[in-house]
């Protein structure tokens, strides 16, 4: 499966995160303070969520990393976890300087 077929798949990643959770589509328009109707486009068209959205639906107990990514946090080992919380907690600017430190080091060690 290619990359861009997880991207298009993320609505039904939504949708399933959004029924294990036992949420109706309305509550979960009402956590993103959006219309029911943006709900369901997220859902059957994979349309993206921003930042913010995915943080509020994080708090409410989704798997963003799997909505997004289609891989399940659980299956991250304990370094890949910290690497992301510490992503998580930084500000804007700093997660851009965190990823190209990450991006020069991986080039750095390929070689």
């Amino acid at each position: 499966m290619s990359i861009n077929d997880k991207f298009l798949e993320r609505g039904a990643r939504l949708k399933a995160e959004r029924k294990r959770l036992k949420l109706t589509q309305p509550s979960v328009a009402e956590l993103l303070d959006v219309a029911v109707g943006s709900i369901v486009r997220y859902e059957k068209q994979g349309d993206p969520l921003n930042q913010n959205q995915l943080m509020v639906l994080q708090e409410a107990g989704f798997d963003t990393f799997y909505v997004t990514f289609g891989v399940r946090f659980t299956e991250l080992s304990e370094d890949e976890h910290q690497v992301i919380s510490a992503y998580r907690s930084l500000t804007d600017t700093a997660k851009t300087g965190f990823v190209g430190m990450a991006k020069a080091y991986a080039t750095q060690n390929a070689t």
